[in-house]
């Protein structure tokens, strides 16, 4: 966008039409325009073998509960990379924290996120995750039984062994603050080039991509979470549990911020996050070492 090579296309895009995708429009707007169409949105959820778990926890109570009866099995309750910010973001929303601000600022060693971190390393210490559970050994686990739930987004279905029972649902609700863990929202669009010749043809067909039909049959074939509303209202889609726990995990998500400052975020905290999890660090400590990073990086 600042590079001037994607065109803005609010003026095709008006209230009439802009809840067809419901509440996706946010994730490509940036700087007050709108530079693109959702084709498909991301965000985790919590996958779960229904060979271990009845009941899916509702609370992070309910989580850190389920610890002693399946560690004496040999199973973790949960598993995802613990020390990496896309992994964390659940808890880091679910306790009122940020990345940035509003006004696109670091906010990083606030009270909050403080708590979320410190929560990742309780969860470390009574062995409701894994310490060093990376994307590749947290679909392991979650084959061979040894993870009850896996915390990931839709592409973790293709990871998933045959004959694994399996469901999945919205994630728990952050028990000490009641607000719901609450995941990144990442979208796929369609964007419109500054040299499009006939940009009315260009939208047209971007309409048509990230229209009801093409959202129905994208949803259908390739199995991606769409934002439209309408390509659920009847058929298999209306009744599919997997999309429709995406759908309503959706409901409780945050945008991925889309400013070049996130860019500086991303390894500071993951270093942040590593350090508090092994226990080599106190959360207040690492975080305000990552925020001292990303201020530098702020300043240039």
């Amino acid at each position: 966008m600042a590079s001037g090579l994607v065109e803005p296309i609010e003026f095709w895009v008006d209230e009439s039409i802009a809840d067809r995708w419901d509440g996706a429009l946010p994730a490509m707007a940036y700087r007050g325009s709108l530079w693109g169409l959702p084709l498909a949105v991301k965000s985790l959820a919590l996958y779960v073998r229904t060979d271990l778990v009845t009941a899916p926890p509702r609370t992070t109570d309910e989580l850190v509960a389920m610890a002693a009866d399946l560690r004496a099995r040999g199973v973790f309750p949960l598993a995802y990379p613990a020390d990496d910010l896309y992994g964390h973001a659940p808890w880091l929303h679910g306790f009122g924290g940020a990345t940035l601000d509003a006004d696109g600022n670091a906010v990083i060693a606030t009270p909050a996120a403080v708590a979320a971190a410190a929560f990742a390393r309780e969860l470390v210490v009574r062995e409701v995750v894994p310490r060093d559970a990376d994307v590749a050994l947290t679909a392991t686990l979650f084959n061979e039984g040894k993870a009850a739930m896996a915390m990931s987004g839709p592409w973790f279905q293709g990871d998933i062994a045959a004959g694994v029972p399996w469901t999945v649902t919205t994630l728990p609700v952050v028990s000490a603050t009641g607000k719901p863990a609450a995941p990144f929202l990442g979208a796929e669009g369609v964007l419109m080039s500054t040299r499009a010749r006939d940009k009315e043809a260009a939208i047209a067909v971007m309409m048509e991509l990230a229209g009801d039909a093409s959202a129905a049959l994208r949803a259908e074939q390739a199995r991606q979470v769409v934002p439209n509303t309408a390509a659920y209202a009847s058929g298999a889609l209306a009744k599919d549990p997997v999309l429709g726990a995406f759908r309503r995990q959706l409901e409780s998500t945050v945008p991925m911020p889309a400013v070049p400052l996130m860019r500086a975020v991303w390894t500071p905290y993951k270093n942040a996050l590593g350090s508090v999890v092994s226990g080599a660090s106190r959360p207040a400590d690492a975080l305000d070492r990552a925020a001292g990073e990303i201020r530098g990086y702020e300043a240039k």
